[in-house]
């Protein structure tokens, strides 16, 4: 058996920790520098294609729900001995079922918010007429929308 010989490395002496702090510095820029490409990737495509990734969006989601239905028929189909068609039929009423109950709870969210912006709607007005900061579009979009509220407040 031939025993290996240990041979320096001339460049050992080379080797400092300020060479690794360099390494760690570009390390660090190069992911900030992904971070932005990133950024700027998905604001391009927002941006050119916003319609389609709408479309897109709504795509994926439906497969996803697809891909829901058919897991709890098989499992309604395995567990409980229905045929394909009674799996449907109890797939299709326990959907419509959960998706009312979304629903109502999205309403109640939704009308808590209402409630919410119509009875903060006149002192936010009052507060924004009397502010003598220059009115911004931002400014002027908080105006219109605490007159909206306060018009539906109004009509209700």
């Amino acid at each position: 058996m031939i025993k290996s010989i240990p041979v320096k490395n001339k460049h050992a002496s080379r080797k400092t920790p300020n060479r690794l702090r360099i390494r760690e510095r570009t390390a660090r820029i190069a992911g900030a520098n992904k971070r932005i490409f990133y950024f700027a990737s998905a604001a391009t495509v927002l941006t050119l294609s916003g319609d389609s990734l709408l479309s897109l969006l709504g795509e994926t989601l439906h497969l996803a729900i697809e891909v829901i239905e058919l897991s709890f028929e098989h499992f309604a189909e395995a567990a409980f001995g229905l045929s394909s068609r009674d799996a449907q039929v109890v797939t299709a009423w326990t959907g419509l079922i959960l998706m009312a109950y979304l629903a109502t709870k999205l309403l109640q969210k939704v009308c808590v918010a209402a409630k919410y912006a119509i009875a903060k709607a006149p002192a936010r007005l009052k507060e924004l007429k009397e502010s003598a900061v220059s009115y911004s579009v931002g400014h002027r979009l908080e105006l219109v929308m605490a007159a909206a509220a306060i018009v539906v407040y109004l009509t209700l």
